[in-house]
């Protein structure tokens, strides 16, 4: 399925989906649709007295609402402090002394049009390389040794996330995990966005290469897994690292894409046909609104159900309608309202006793 709606589809998917978490608001063209299933428990659970101070009442919601505020600012923190800290430890590592990566360097900036001078640097207990986003991009090394071939694919991927522009893909991402920390699937979310991204990387790191040079890239990037410890700083956020459980995804997509590359041909159609059902699924989304419906115990007594069983309207002579609830006059009213639509409308009262039975 991603190679048939290609990277920049799928990335697309996920950031509409992103956005939408992102503001979570209804429109003023917005339907609501009630929902009696499910929906009402939950509201009247979350509307259950929990504590009264003077002549405030605070209920469950208030609750859960002061828990995800602590978690919002608690990861958020979290995340400014860890970042902080390694973006100091960045600065202060010694830049290499060795010149050869930086000519390899050299050869990977031909593939651009306008290169972007890049820092080199090595830093011991890193698990795998990275690139460090500063306002001088910082390429970051175990501290370890690489061939040339190796250095090459290296510098070129992580070079690839910086001219693709990866960086604001996972500043979305990481808002979204600190905004609904509690939530599982952004989680997942932003584990296949990562997982793209990589792959995005992958693509625009080998585009220029032939056969044979893709299968050396892909044989760098299985060595560089094999190297790969548990660190300290894979926890540190904004950073870009495959994981073992992507490498897999990322190698198969690579095989399999000279092979795919007829279905290619016809991308663009299916990338604009995928756009064109999430924008509708989006737009969905806002105009379209479930909300529970259900009649507090407190109102129960004095509320009336209209039912097509229960309930009947008759035309009057003020061109109106009288409502009947269980063959009782209940009330008048000048116009059908839309929730009038399903109940039976009779032309007078002898209409009624031949199709009424009760």
């Amino acid at each position: 399925m991603l190679q048939r709606i290609g990277i920049k589809g799928a990335l697309f998917c996920i950031i509409i989906v992103a956005l939408r978490l992102l503001f979570p608001f209804e429109v003023g063209i917005g339907k609501s649709l009630a929902c009696t299933v499910l929906f009402p428990q939950i509201v009247m659970f979350l509307n259950i007295p929990c504590l009264s101070v003077g002549s405030s009442t605070f209920y469950i919601y208030h609750a859960l609402y002061a828990i995800w505020l602590m978690g919002i600012i608690s990861s958020l923190m979290r995340a400014i402090i860890l970042y902080r800290r390694f973006k100091k430890l960045a600065y202060q590592l010694p830049h290499m002394m060795d010149k050869h990566p930086y000519e390899i360097l050299d050869k990977v900036h031909k593939q651009y049009s306008h290169p972007v001078a890049f820092q080199i640097k090595q830093l011991p207990g890193l698990s795998n390389p990275l690139i460090f986003w500063s306002k001088t991009p910082m390429i970051l090394l175990p501290a370890i040794n690489f061939s040339d071939d190796d250095l090459f694919h290296i510098l070129s991927h992580e070079a690839a996330h910086y001219y693709n522009g990866d960086f604001w893909f996972k500043i979305v991402m990481e808002c979204l995990c600190y905004l609904y920390w509690w939530n599982p699937f952004v989680y997942l979310l932003k584990k296949q966005m990562a997982m793209w991204l990589e792959i995005r990387a992958d693509l625009t790191a080998t585009k220029r290469m032939d056969e044979q040079g893709q299968i050396r890239y892909l044989e760098s990037v299985v060595k560089i897994a094999k190297k790969q410890v548990s660190s300290t700083y894979d926890k540190i956020p904004m950073f870009f690292g495959g994981t073992s459980s992507s490498l897999k995804q990322r190698i198969l997509f690579m095989l399999h894409h000279e092979e795919s590359k007829f279905v290619y041909k016809h991308k663009a159609h299916i990338n604009l046909f995928v756009t064109i059902i999430v924008s509708i699924i989006i737009c969905f989304s806002f105009i379209v609104v479930l909300e529970p419906y259900a009649i507090l115990p407190k109102h129960a007594d004095n509320t009336v159900k209209f039912t097509k069983e229960t309930t009947y309207l008759v035309r009057n002579q003020n061109e109106g309608y009288d409502v009947y609830v269980n063959d009782e006059y209940f009330a008048t009213v000048t116009q059908k309202y839309d929730f009038f639509s399903k109940l039976p409308i009779y032309g007078d009262m002898k209409e009624v006793k031949g199709n009424e039975s009760h």
